[in-house]
This record gives structure tokens, sequence and C-alpha cells, in this order.
């Protein structure tokens, strides 16, 4: 990974959490897929339940799966109509939310950011790691993580708005 592109100006954390969750994504690869979660996550009692729940209701294309959503970014489920080409989201009206795909508690992936609890399949960390190693570590990894969802690079998914949480 030393010839991947770096551009900055980034934290010291954030190069920590970049290699960090790179390792995760490597150990995913090489496997068959990974579930990881910060230092400071706490899965809730019946956590084993509720993700294998989810999990198996992902559509089979699903590439990865946020088990922890922001709750300050819940307005833009319902708020963005459409991503650009580097992920950045637009706000035009619209009917409904683009990230239903039928389920009443899973939606497509529709937050910024977010890293507290993610889970990859084995081919989704084979497509974020080609993905990295062509464009670099161009964002922290949880919005670059995001940018890969929101631009077609993965097929990204989590909980919708409101829905109970997992981890806290």
């Amino acid at each position: 990974w030393k010839n991947v592109d770096t551009p900055g100006p980034f934290k010291a954390g954030e190069f920590g959490v970049f290699y960090s969750v790179l390792n995760c994504l490597e150990y995913g690869a090489d496997n068959d897929g990974i579930l990881y979660f910060e230092d400071d996550a706490h899965p809730v009692s019946n956590f084993q339940e509720k993700i294998d729940f989810y999990l198996d209701h992902l559509p089979r294309r699903a590439d990865m799966f946020a088990a922890w959503s922001p709750t300050n970014q819940q307005g833009d489920y319902n708020g963005v109509s459409g991503f650009n080409s580097v992920g950045v989201p637009s706000y035009e009206p619209h009917k409904g939310s683009i990230f239903e795909f039928g389920h009443s508690e899973l939606a497509g992936l529709w937050q910024g950011y977010g890293n507290v609890s993610m889970y990859f399949t084995k081919r989704g960390c084979e497509r974020l790691l080609q993905h990295i190693q062509e464009k670099g570590f161009y964002s922290p990894i949880d919005c670059l993580i995001c940018i890969a969802a929101h631009t077609n690079v993965i097929n990204g998914y989590s909980l919708k708005p409101g829905v109970k949480e997992i981890i806290t």
C-alpha cells in the first residue's frame, strides 16, 4: 500500500482508522467477508439474532451492510434524490426515498459517513480494495465507503432511519 495515493491533509487518527479498516478488508477478502466494530461500539443484547435477520434479507447483490447509522443525517433519507460521480448528494424534490427496495427495516446506504459497525461480503471487500488501489485514500475511510456505495462501486445497505439501533 506504499504506492496508494493519499491526498490530504489527513489527521494521524484518520490514517490509523484507514489502515485498521484496510486490514479488516484484506482479511475479509482472504476469507468469507468480515463484520467489524469500532472500539467503542456496543452491540445490543440480541445483536446476533438481528444481524442474522438483516443479512438474510439483503438483496443477493449486497456487498456491505452498515449496522449503525448517524442520527444527524436521517433527514437525508427522504431529501436526497441522487448522487453525482463523486458521491455528493443532490437535494431535489421527489416522492418517497431513492433508498427503498421493499423491506420494512432495510434500505440502500443513505448516509455519508459512519463506521461504527460494518459487514462486508468477500466480494465487497475485494471490490472496495480494488477501488482504493485505483483511487487512493481520498477521504476518511467511512466517507470513502459511503461514496463508493453512492457511486455504485459497491452495493451498500443499511438500517432505515427510525429503526431501533443494534449498535450503541
